[in-house]
């Protein structure tokens, strides 16, 4: 069991290696650039397109600290292509989620062993494992809806 939520996801398409970068490209909006327009709200992704890879996230309007990181890989087949998904906590979401589960782990124990208070060890646990469950209920509706808009996308449908 991974101490961060993640997933894995693999998709088939129809469309070839290069006609699945290219509907990404179309709907992402390139952070490299560094460009600011009124063009930029139309996109659906934020992140970078390569040959046959990406690293995006669904593009927001306010932050959201659970909206998954989708690193894919595109590999050509007979018939289509293949998309290699996974499915990542924020760098900072980590950070956030690490220090807090880390100082409720913490005082768990010092209640524990150092004030023999199991009530307030037991409150302290509580509150990580809360912590936890939040993260992971989060992170897992946020992936189904980068999910669900990478979908679209890659059907080439209208995104409203």
């Amino acid at each position: 069991m991974a101490i961060f939520p993640a997933k894995n996801e693999t998709i088939v398409s129809s469309h070839n290696a290069q006609n699945v970068i290219s509907l990404l490209k179309r709907r992402t909006y390139n952070i490299e650039l560094e460009e600011t327009d009124e063009s930029s709200v139309s996109y659906l992704f934020q992140g970078v397109i390569k040959k046959d890879s990406f690293r995006i996230s669904k593009k927001t309007l306010k932050a959201e600290n659970f909206n998954p990181l989708l690193i894919g890989n595109v590999e050509n087949t007979s018939s289509g292509s293949i998309i290699f998904i996974k499915y990542r906590l924020m760098q900072s979401t980590k950070i956030f989620f690490a220090f807090w589960t880390s100082i409720a782990i913490i005082l768990s124990l010092i209640f524990v062993f150092v004030k023999c208070n199991y009530l307030h060890a037991a409150f302290a646990f509580l509150l990580g494992l809360g912590n936890y469950l939040i993260t992971l209920v989060n992170f897992n509706m946020h992936s189904e809806k980068a999910r669900q808009s990478l979908t679209r996308v890659l059907n080439d449908q209208s995104i409203d």
